[in-house]
């Protein structure tokens, strides 16, 4: 049976290899009613979203009319794509998006934020959204944070950002601005040069409530961070930071001391995790 897309897709997303081969079941198989949405900068053919077919762009698969609250839609993004965002991709009020990468290492799709922009934006109302196996390169010019998180309960996992001499934002990976969002699995790397380097790779924006880090790994490079590695604030109450990797740099910066949770921090390198009232 050829792959095409379906509206259907298995509860519990298994995100072990991020291939076809291991997704094409779930989609063939599941009872759930989920539509499925394809992206490839490759194709020459018409788009429709379908696989035979797909978007070359994550905006218009997005702006495709089946990506809707409620029906927790999924896009797919194959192997070797690859795109430049000029302007943030967005959806308002549309919640339970679901975007996957195909490949591995470099071959995982990879976007460039080519502006002073955001690269994703979840909007205030778009909860639960989520994201595995996205890569992120370092921008070509002065940019926002690749992905910024607005709505509550999303999760991004097993991503991989690397920011150059034009990310100097703060922060310029990952902006937390909501509550119960999960970081998992992600990888953040500086590679600035002596005179400029990247600012916070991830930051909580202020009044979040339960956000929590797990298995991530910060590495500042030669060069390190234009400040903190992961930044804090003093109204982010009730977070969690579990198993990261500080390297080369990277700092810690919680203003908040009084309510977060530590536990299983390995670091090489110049490193500092400090608690400041």
């Amino acid at each position: 049976m050829a792959v095409t897309r379906f509206r259907h897709w298995p509860k519990g997303l298994a995100t072990s290899g991020y291939s076809l081969a291991t997704l094409t079941p779930w989609i063939q198989s599941s009872p759930a009613n989920r539509n499925v949405i394809w992206v490839d900068s490759t194709s020459t053919a018409t788009a429709d979203g379908s696989f035979e077919r797909p978007y070359t762009t994550l905006a218009a698969a997005v702006g495709d009319p089946d990506v809707v609250t409620n029906e927790s839609p999924i896009i797919v993004c194959k192997s070797s794509h690859a795109e430049t965002l000029t302007a943030a991709v967005t959806k308002a009020t549309t919640t339970g998006v679901t975007i996957i990468g195909l490949g591995t290492g470099t071959s995982r799709p990879t976007f460039t934020v080519g502006g002073a922009v955001y690269g994703i934006d979840t909007t205030a109302a778009g909860s639960s959204w989520r994201f595995y196996n996205l890569r992120f390169a370092s921008s070509t010019a002065a940019a926002s944070a690749r992905i910024r998180i607005r709505g509550n309960g999303c999760l991004v996992k097993d991503c991989d950002f690397t920011f150059g001499t034009s990310d100097t934002a703060n922060p310029v990976g990952v902006s937390i601005e909501s509550s119960f969002n999960r970081l998992e699995g992600c990888t953040f790397t500086a590679s600035g040069d002596a005179t400029t380097r990247p600012g916070s790779a991830v930051a909580f924006g202020g009044s979040t409530f339960g956000n929590y880090l797990k298995d991530c790994t910060f590495d500042g490079g030669t060069y390190g961070w234009n400040g903190n590695a992961l930044t804090i604030g003093l109204t982010d109450l009730d977070w969690a930071i579990e198993n990261i990797t500080l390297k080369n740099g990277s700092l810690v910066a919680n203003d908040q001391a009084s309510y977060g949770w530590i536990a299983g921090v390995n670091s090489t390198g110049v490193v500092d995790i400090s608690l400041r009232v």
